[in-house]
């Protein structure tokens, strides 16, 4: 079972539905979930924002949702007798734009959501690209508490079936500040976050990218 999958509707994904499919039936999967990315967060509209469809970038909109949904219905109604084909979306979430999250989910009815932070105050920190930038402006702690307050926010807005990738940061930002040291420092933080994130009812999927 693999239940976060990127088609190429991802703009940071390449592989189509189809493909995706055929080659879990090859590998003997019994159910897929695919999970276009969403970013609707407004202070990255030039960046993030975006969908593929038909080979082109579009502004997210549920119109172009709608499109991905049909793609999967499609893969769905043709090899739904050999895998179980689930159509979802992992949406990127701060608390400033939980509103536009919750609306688009309203909207796209998607069967499994993911919430993930990909960004800190307008850092990127799980691209290899941006996260010098993070590095350099964040002290270890201070910056693994302002992540972890966000991951507390997603976890009690009730909008996800699950946390992705919750460690996720350690891919890049480990380059930086060492292993060790993050989860050093992680054990502090989690003592604290830890229980709250357990009173909220937060569940996490298991995702090792950090360490790929």
């Amino acid at each position: 079972m693999d239940c976060h999958i990127h088609p190429d509707f991802s703009i940071d994904a390449r592989g189509s539905v189809e493909a995706f499919v055929r080659r879990a039936i090859e590998l003997g999967l019994s159910r897929i979930c695919f999970t276009t990315h969403i970013d609707l967060d407004p202070n990255r509209l030039s960046a993030d924002t975006y969908i593929r469809v038909g080979g082109k970038l579009r502004v997210a909109s549920l119109e172009f949702a709608q499109i991905y949904r049909e793609t999967v219905y499609e893969a769905r109604r043709k090899f739904g007798d050999r895998i179980e084909i689930v159509y979802g979306f992992e949406f990127s979430y701060e608390p400033h734009f939980e509103d536009r999250v919750r609306e688009f989910i309203r909207g796209a009815k998607p069967e499994f959501a993911i919430g993930s932070v990909h960004s800190v105050d307008g850092f990127e920190i799980t691209s290899r690209r941006s996260v010098p930038a993070a590095a350099r402006v964040f002290e270890l702690r201070s910056f693994l508490r302002r992540y972890y307050e966000k991951i507390l926010s997603l976890a009690r807005s009730g909008l996800f079936d699950v946390i992705g990738h919750i460690d996720g940061y350690k891919k890049y930002l480990s380059r930086w500040w060492g292993l060790y040291a993050i989860e050093r420092a992680e054990i502090e933080i989690l003592e604290e976050i830890a229980p709250k994130l357990a009173d909220a009812g937060a569940k996490f999927e298991i995702n090792s990218s950090a360490y790929k």
